[in-house]
């Protein structure tokens, strides 16, 4: 497997896992158990907020693509083709009777990196807050299911990565999310 495919999957993995647990984390800490859109909503802009520091772990997805162009830049100084490294020496034209490219390969711009960052970097944090929310409904479901209704007030923990514990108020007949 190339470095490249590595490092642009090392970089999804940690990007969504950062989305994952600051969801959880902000979700679980909110206080509301099955929460409506309207705070829904607020949770997932707090959730992008806190992506902010994740900008310059994505940059880094652009990195195979800066080193193609500084490796085609270093191939063209000593005569060989840009794509694939066969000597341009005696060629006439801009064609490489190797692989079929143009001796100059399409110049590095920073603008055409931009969009795929950004892409990454929102679809890693719909992913992770998806994943994050799918996680909390279970925990709520789960603690809804077993202790919804009981004439006692119930406390349970948490399970990681979700914070704080869920409690039954029988009076209410309610589940609210602390954290303690």
């Amino acid at each position: 497997m190339s470095p490249g495919i590595l490092l642009r999957a090392s970089v999804l993995l940690v990007v969504i896992s950062w989305s994952f647990l600051d969801y959880c984390f902000i979700r679980s800490s909110f206080g509301v158990v099955q929460p409506g859109i309207g705070s829904l909503f607020v949770i997932l802009m707090l959730t992008l907020l806190l992506m902010i520091p994740m900008i310059a772990v994505t940059a880094l997805w652009a990195m195979p693509d800066i080193w193609a162009c500084r490796l085609a830049a270093d191939r063209m100084k000593r005569g060989e083709c840009g794509h694939c490294g066969h000597t341009m020496k005696g060629t006439r034209g801009d064609i490489c009777l190797e692989c079929g490219g143009h001796r100059t390969p399409v110049a590095f711009s920073i603008n055409s990196l931009i969009l795929p960052c950004v892409i990454v970097l929102m679809g890693s944090w719909l992913i992770g807050a998806v994943g994050g929310e799918i996680m909390v409904r279970i925990d709520e479901s789960h603690f809804m299911h077993i202790h919804g209704g009981s004439p006692t007030q119930v406390e349970v923990q948490r399970e990681w990565p979700l914070w704080g514990s869920l409690q039954w108020d029988p009076m209410t007949s309610t589940a609210r999310s602390t954290l303690d």
